[in-house]
C-alpha cells in the first residue's frame, strides 16, 4: 500500500474509524425494524406468552442493538471529514493504477489471471479503506453501488477485438471510435489489407457477415395420393390419410374394413 495512504490511515484522529466494518443504510434499517418488532412483542403480555423463549429473544435483541451502535458510521468532525475525503481520493487513485481493464477481464488474454491476482493482493488494504471512507462520508446513502469499485475499471476504447483472447466475443465485433475515424484512410482493395483480413478470418478471430443467401422457395408437397376411410361403421369414417406413408397408415387403420379407396390429389 502507498506510504502516503498508510501514514494518513494511521492518523490518531481517524485511525479507529477505519477499523470498523460499517453496515450499509439498508442493513441498519433492517436491524432497526427487527428490534422494534421484537420489543413490540415483548412489551405486550398477551403476545409475550406466545414466545417459547423470551429470555433468549431479549439477548438477541440486545446483541442487535450493540451491533447497530458499533457499526453505524458516526458523525464526523470537520477535521475528520477533511482527512477522510483526502484518504478516499488517495485510495481510489492507488487501486485504479494498474487495474485490469474491462476488456481484459471479459476475454482473459494470457496473463490476465496473474495480473488480476497480483493487483488485488497489492491493493486489498487500499480498497477496504476506500469502502469505509465511502460509508463514513455517505452514511445515509441508499446507492446500491456506493462501494462498488467496478465503476472505476478502465475501458479500452481503441481496440475493437483482442487477437490473443482466451474467451471470444459472443456478440459481433463493432468498430471502435479510432477505427471509424480512420476508416476512409484504409485502402480496403489493397492486397496487404486483404491478406491481413483473410489471416484473421482463417484463424477464427473475426467473422465477415456477407449477408443471407436467399434461393427460390421449394415447391409445396402434394404430388402423392390421398386416402380416405370409406367404412361408415368406422368411428373415424371420412378420415383422410396423406403423405408418403398414407397408404400404409390407412392399411393399418382400415385393416378390418376392406374399404380402401384412392383418389389423386
Amino acid at each position: 500500500m502507498d506510504a502516503q495512504i498508510a501514514a494518513l490511515a494511521a492518523d490518531p484522529e481517524i485511525k479507529d474509524l477505519l477499523d470498523v466494518n460499517y453496515m450499509r443504510f439498508e442493513q441498519r434499517d433492517e436491524h432497526e425494524r427487527d428490534i422494534a418488532e421484537v420489543e413490540s412483542v415483548l412489551s405486550d403480555p398477551a403476545r409475550r406468552k406466545q414466545v417459547q423463549n423470551p429470555g433468549r429473544l431479549v439477548q438477541q435483541t440486545a446483541q442487535r442493538k450493540r451491533n447497530l451502535l458499533l457499526q453505524t458510521p458516526p458523525p464526523l468532525t470537520p477535521s475528520q471529514r477533511t482527512k477522510i475525503d483526502r484518504l478516499e481520493k488517495l485510495a481510489q487513485a492507488a487501486f485504479t493504477d494498474g487495474m485490469p481493464t474491462q476488456e481484459e477481464m471479459r476475454h482473459r488474454p494470457p496473463g490476465t489471471v496473474d495480473h488480476h491476482m497480483s493487483w488485488e493482493r497489492d491493493n486489498k488494504r487500499a480498497i477496504v479503506i476506500w469502502k469505509r471512507c465511502r460509508l463514513l462520508n455517505n452514511p445515509q446513502s441508499r446507492e446500491r453501488d456506493l462501494c462498488n469499485i467496478e465503476r472505476f475499471r478502465p475501458s479500452v476504447q481503441t481496440r475493437s477485438f483482442m487477437t490473443d483472447a482466451q474467451i471470444s466475443r459472443s456478440q459481433p465485433v463493432s468498430a471502435s471510435d479510432l477505427g471509424r475515424a480512420n476508416y476512409d484512410q484504409i485502402n480496403w482493395d489493397s492486397p496487404e489489407v486483404a491478406q491481413a483480413l483473410q489471416k484473421l478470418i482463417d484463424e477464427g478471430k473475426i467473422k465477415i457477415n456477407r449477408g443471407v443467401r436467399r434461393g427460390a422457395l421449394r415447391p409445396p408437397k402434394g404430388s402423392g395420393k390421398v386416402y380416405e376411410c370409406k367404412d361408415q361403421s368406422c368411428p373415424e369414417f371420412g378420415r383422410i390419410f396423406s403423405g408418403g406413408w398414407a397408404k400404409k397408415n390407412l392399411d393399418r387403420h382400415n385393416a378390418g374394413h376392406g374399404q380402401l379407396v384412392g383418389a389423386t390429389a
